[in-house]
């Protein structure tokens, strides 16, 4: 954002020591350029003093910080009064200046601080790495025009784009701010008809009108996005710089070093005589017998651990659920409004959470994300199996944090809730509770701490019903949002931002293998087949071939794109998540075509459910979103279940 403090100083004339205070004099803090520096730090923490109580000073003193910026490289160039203090004075209120805006941003609009926090990743990390590279390569500012990258030595040759660039950066981040405040993003005026409802890429479109802050900030998106690619490249190069300069030095050492002296030990042993193993005939064939054991081990554990229908690379929601559906025997699932029969059932719920951010985020995924409680029904007994916080909540506020899990156990079993029916029900012979390999896999499952992207209550629904069927059914929380629940046919961009930042997918958050993996290496057995069934595996999914040619897809999910893992994620999540753009799909019913090996109360009965689709009663994003404060679960309620019911007991949970 600041222009180049050149160290090559100019235009003073003489010894530079002729002018006094306005030349290159002895006191380098006195310099003219380094008092505008402090005038600029003093002016920006004015700004972030006010910023969450009066916008427009907030948004003045900053500007004037802006302002400096452009000045104090002026003066020290005019004035002969270049200095490696400014210089590092300059880059380090750059950095910090945005950071505490991208800070401030994010605390005015919470469902920001993901892209925010991106942000300010990548500006420091580019901008510290090409410091310091140019550093060890003998540059003189880490905006050095001699750069190896033709993207970056065109980008600080043409100091006018640059600086348009950066000015794009900080306008797009004012903009957003003043949004934020109501009435303070100006008079909303009418955009061009050809613009009015234009649907845009990731399933957004924009609105009739929009304030004058708001068309400010787009019309400085294209800016903040050439600034952004340029710092990825910067990175990248930068790192590349680094290896380089680590590989020159290790062959100048290898250089001055003797031969012996770079020969491991084991090496040096060997040359010297020592015995080595000789393999015999009989351990060949020893190891071989060893090897397979242990590939079959691995191969095992891999099945009995593994996804119901392995994800394509990339694939959106929508479109796994898509190739689900097509390929599910449905004759072992239907949906149930009550427990009247024995087995096994799944409920979904929309998250309870003390923080409405964190809810918003997950509602929307639709069901996908909900809450899971497996019911297990056997006479009239009804026991309840959940995994969650011990906290009384259905999921951590801060999602990154391991807690201790609350017993996963219920006894007497807490009733679902009306408004969130139906259930699904899994018409598949299974264990006993009381059994005692179901009973170690409790055990081990109580034992694991919870983590909202990790060990969650997803993961524990689909570890929990494995264990149950022996393995025989698996993903039942993803079966449950195919027959009964809600598919976005959009990923969500804020979704797709979190995917980014944790490296997890959405399917890798609701598989239960991770979960598996220390009970099978504790009890190899734990998922031998229930009594009464076939030793041969159910068979959930027809096979490929078997498979009809399916039907187009309506328009609603054919026309969905899927977010790609690229630079425009982040852009997008900025803006729909601001308000700036709308979605221009609503969340839709997954309903595949019923395969006619299913029963008349198969799941495709959806219609049948009382109170209408689970989607009509999540908040939407934007709703929760703008709520900062979330009170604990409503009076007569224990975590969004009522306990009204005829038969109800408190539970020994809580």
């Amino acid at each position: 954002m600041a222009r180049t403090r050149s160290q090559a100083g100019g235009g003073g004339g003489g010894d530079g020591w002729s002018r006094g205070f306005f030349g290159r004099h002895g006191n380098v803090y006195m310099y003219v350029p380094n008092l505008i520096g402090y005038a600029r730090v003093a002016a920006a923490l004015y700004a972030f003093a006010v910023a969450l109580r009066d916008p427009r000073a907030a948004v003045l003193a900053y500007a004037a910080s802006f302002v400096c910026d452009e000045l104090d490289g002026r003066f020290a160039r005019k004035l002969d009064q270049c200095s490696t203090l400014g210089s590092v004075l300059d880059m380090v209120t750059d950095r910090l200046a945005t950071t505490c805006l991208l800070a401030v941003l994010a605390i005015r609009a919470p469902a920001l601080h993901l892209p925010c926090l991106l942000l300010i990743w990548l500006d420091i990390f580019s901008h510290w790495f090409q410091m310091y590279s140019t550093l060890a390569m003998g540059a003189t500012t880490h905006k050095d025009t001699a750069s190896r990258s033709t993207v970056l030595r065109a980008y600080y040759t043409h100091r006018l784009f640059m600086g348009f660039c950066c000015v794009c950066c900080e306008v797009l981040y004012l903009m957003l701010y003043l949004l934020t405040w109501p009435g303070v993003g100006g008079p909303a005026l009418p955009l061009p008809g050809a613009l009015a409802g234009l649907e845009l890429p990731y399933g957004v479109r924009l609105p009739d009108t929009l304030p004058v802050a708001a068309l400010v900030a787009l019309s400085a998106v294209p800016g903040w996005a050439v600034k952004q690619a340029v710092n990825v490249v910067q990175l990248r190069t930068a790192a590349e710089q680094l290896v380089a300069y680590d590989r020159r030095k290790d062959g100048k050492a290898a250089k001055q070093t003797p031969p012996t002296a770079r020969m491991p030990a084991r090496d040096m042993a060997a040359v010297a005589g020592t015995k080595r193993f000789e393999r015999t005939p009989s351990s060949e064939v020893l190891l071989e017998k060893r090897a397979g054991k242990r590939q079959e081990a691995r191969s095992a554990l891999e099945d009995a651990a593994g996804h119901l229908l392995p994800p394509a690379p990339g694939e959106s929601k929508a479109a796994h659920f898509q190739r689900l559906g097509a390929r599910l025997h449905r004759g072992h699932f239907s949906a149930a409004h009550s427990f009247e029969r024995d087995g096994v059932y799944v409920y979904k719920r929309p998250v309870r959470s003390g923080s409405g951010h964190v809810a918003a985020l997950l509602a929307a995924g639709g069901s996908v994300f909900h809450h899971v409680v497996v019911y297990v029904k056997a006479g009239d007994q009804l026991t309840a199996l959940e995994f969650c916080p011990a906290n009384d909540m259905d999921i951590t506020d801060n999602m990154m944090l391991e807690t201790p899990a609350a017993p996963v156990l219920l006894r007497p079993a807490p009733p679902p809730e009306p408004d969130c029916l139906p259930m699904l029900h899994i018409d598949a012979p299974h264990h006993p509770l009381d059994a005692e390999h179901v009973q170690q896999a409790l055990a081990v499952a109580q034992r694991q701490p919870y983590h909202a992207l990790q060990s969650n209550c997803i993961a524990f629904a689909d570890y929990a019903v494995r264990v149950l069927t022996g393995g025989r059914v698996r993903s039942a929380p993803l079966i449950f949002d195919l027959l009964v629940g809600q598919v976005p046919p959009v990923d969500s961009p804020m979704l797709a931002v979190l995917e980014l930042t944790t490296q997890l997918r959405w399917h890798d958050v609701c598989h239960g293998g991770r979960m598996l993996a220390p009970l099978l290496a504790a009890h190899p057995d734990a998922l031998r087949p229930p009594p009464g069934s076939d030793k041969e595996p159910l068979q959930l999914l027809l096979p490929e071939d078997a498979v009809p040619a399916a039907a187009p897809a309506s328009p609603s999910v054919q026309d969905a794109p899927a977010l790609p893992a690229s630079l425009p994620v982040p852009l997008a999540a900025l803006l729909y998540s601001s308000g700036l753009l709308q979605p221009a799909q609503q969340l839709v019913q997954q309903q595949p075509a019923d395969s006619s090996s299913g029963s008349d109360d198969t799941c495709a009965v959806r219609a049948a459910a009382p109170s209408g689709p689970v989607a009509a009663r999540v908040p939407s994003s934007s709703t929760l979103s703008a709520s900062t404060e979330v009170s604990g679960p409503p009076a007569g309620h224990v975590k969004g279940v009522r306990l009204a019911l005829p038969g109800a007991h408190p539970l020994l949970r809580r």
